[in-house]
């Protein structure tokens, strides 16, 4: 078991390895935040979907599964998937992406390193495991909804509880409302650019109408999220 380990590990990190060789040869850190960059290419990404959806479906899962193996967050690429897809369309890639992104962490989490993850967190959120021994997806389901933990730990601490692979998969449509709130904002950033040649000030893009209220909306669900979570988890997360 040892040895088999080890071979995955190396495996593993061969695969980042690459993907970060490649990643880099072309772009850099600098160019893909600017401005000019996405609208620059605004039109070529989206020319490029319009002849190949299914091919740009897949380019794009197979990078948010690299992206959430690597970085561990999601927001960017949800942003992205908006940006790109549109709403609706990115809504759906961005949650099935980023769940088998965090499915696939998981499992890794729980080959290589849940003993550890046991002895560091165990009594930290052993309280939960009453929770998750009476409905398993509902909670997990639950737990992504009302979030509060940063997105690659959440991967991790369900290893305390051996929860199975198939309902942490499908437990994540409880993001779906911040995901579908994301896409939003990156739907509303993709109009802004085709109708700007020069970059807006942040205060302007702020006060946008289709920036303001899918923040706003993001605000509130945070808050009620919030509340949920102190009512059916007392003692925090």
């Amino acid at each position: 078991m040892g040895k088999n380990k080890i071979i995955i590990g190396i495996i593993y990190l061969l695969i980042v390895l690459i993907f970060l060789i490649f990643f880099f040869r072309y772009f850099s850190i600098d160019e893909i935040t600017s401005y000019d960059f996405y609208k620059d290419n605004r039109d070529i990404l989206i020319q490029f979907k319009e002849q190949s959806l299914i091919f740009t479906i897949i380019i794009f899962i197979c990078g948010v599964w690299a992206w959430v193996m690597l970085a561990g967050f999601g927001s960017p690429v949800v942003l992205f998937s908006g940006f790109l897809f549109g709403t609706y369309l990115g809504t759906i890639l961005s949650t099935i992406a980023l769940a088998l992104g965090a499915t696939t962490f998981y499992l890794f989490a729980n080959f290589f390193v849940k003993d550890l993850v046991e002895n560091k967190f165990g009594k930290k959120f052993s309280y939960l495991k009453s929770f998750f021994e009476k409905n398993e997806f509902f909670y997990l389901f639950l737990y992504r909804l009302v979030g509060g933990i940063p997105f690659a730990i959440s991967h991790v601490i369900p290893t305390i509880f051996n929860v199975k692979w198939k309902n942490f998969f499908f437990a994540h449509l409880g993001m779906v409302p911040q995901i579908y709130i994301l896409s939003t904002i990156g739907n509303s950033i993709s109009e802004i650019i085709n109708t700007n040649d020069t970059p807006p000030s942040i205060m302007e893009i702020i006060f946008l109408p289709k920036i303001y209220l899918p923040i706003l909306g993001f605000i509130v669900f945070i808050l009620l999220s919030i509340s949920v979570r102190k009512k059916i988890f007392k003692k925090g997360w």
